[in-house]
């Protein structure tokens, strides 16, 4: 369909020339409100998206401090032999758990990030059955086998592993909330350049039309 001439706008009447500037009128300012209200909400929504990535950091950081923690306990109750620092221990494993579940509730929109949780999740597991079974040895058989047992799990580098995993998080974090912001620029952009091209197009019609107004 081509578009309307000049010649076409000229021979239209009085009260089609109106109906055209009316409706021309109506579409700028619905894009002038959409824009302005896209402006205002900008610091909104990208303050919006920035604390949710923050509150993912800190949940995904609790994990990893959780894990240390109960390394910690787990190593005190190996040289002590004090079942008390298995108290700790068990906690530290309920916190691990919770922030996982809030990650988890955080990111359901994400197919890679829920993958990744699973993966996490799966580490963690057996990592605390390998510190369940250096206890077991621990309290059993004394503490050469368990220290053994340390030993052999320190070579499977599970520990690095659940870092690994929780970093790249965070950068998928990261990754998305400049995707977010990018595209969100872009619909501005968008927008923007539309309303330029309709104000061109009303000039142009009025300056086809500038006889019968003079």
């Amino acid at each position: 369909m081509r578009a309307p001439s000049c010649k076409w706008f000229a021979e239209q009447t009085p009260v089609k020339h109106s109906f055209f500037a009316f409706s021309n009128l109506i579409v700028v300012g619905v894009m002038v409100l959409t824009i302005s209200w896209l402006v205002s909400s900008q610091p909104m929504t990208t303050n919006g998206w920035v604390l949710h990535t923050q509150q993912v950091y800190r949940q995904l950081q609790d994990v990893e401090i959780a894990i240390a923690e109960s390394e910690t306990s787990q190593r005190g109750y190996l040289i002590t032999g004090d079942r008390d620092h298995l108290i700790p221990f068990q906690r530290f494993r309920g916190s691990v758990y919770e922030a996982l579940a809030t990650v988890a509730r955080m990111t359901r929109d994400n197919p890679v990030q829920r993958n990744r949780i699973l993966t996490l999740l799966n580490e963690i597991n057996q990592r605390y059955l390998d510190q369940d079974e250096v206890i077991r040895l621990n309290r059993n058989e004394g503490q050469g086998p368990a220290f053994a047992r340390v030993k052999k799990n320190i070579e499977k580098q599970r520990p690095k592993r659940i870092r690994d995993m929780i970093h790249e998080m965070e950068d998928e974090e990261d990754r998305l909330l400049a995707e977010r912001d990018r595209s969100a620029r872009r619909l501005l952009v968008a927008i923007f350049i539309g309303l330029i091209l309709i104000l061109f197009r009303d000039a142009i019609w009025l300056w086809a039309n500038r006889g019968p107004f003079v």
